[in-house]
């Protein structure tokens, strides 16, 4: 019996091995950027396929992202 895979279930995997990739590389750092990146490429994605609870997450994520990654530089910055 094959599975069929819907393509949000294809979306979430990739968010999912691009964490898994960023928590591996660069650790702390992978939680501000990760989250804006998969949030945007879920931005995409609720955007192309009309799903409005996918799109209003993703947009919700993206902006704790934002706000995470000006938040990591200001700290940076005052080291």
């Amino acid at each position: 019996m094959s599975k069929e895979f819907s393509s949000q279930n294809i979306v979430l995997g990739t968010v999912a091995a691009i964490m898994l990739v960023l928590i591996l590389t660069i650790c702390f750092f992978a939680i501000p950027v990760g989250v804006t990146l998969c949030s945007l490429i879920c931005v995409i994605y609720g955007i192309k396929s009309f799903s409005r609870i996918f799109l209003k997450w993703s947009v919700i994520f993206l902006v704790i992202g934002i706000v995470s990654v000006i938040y990591t530089i200001i700290l940076i910055v005052s080291m």
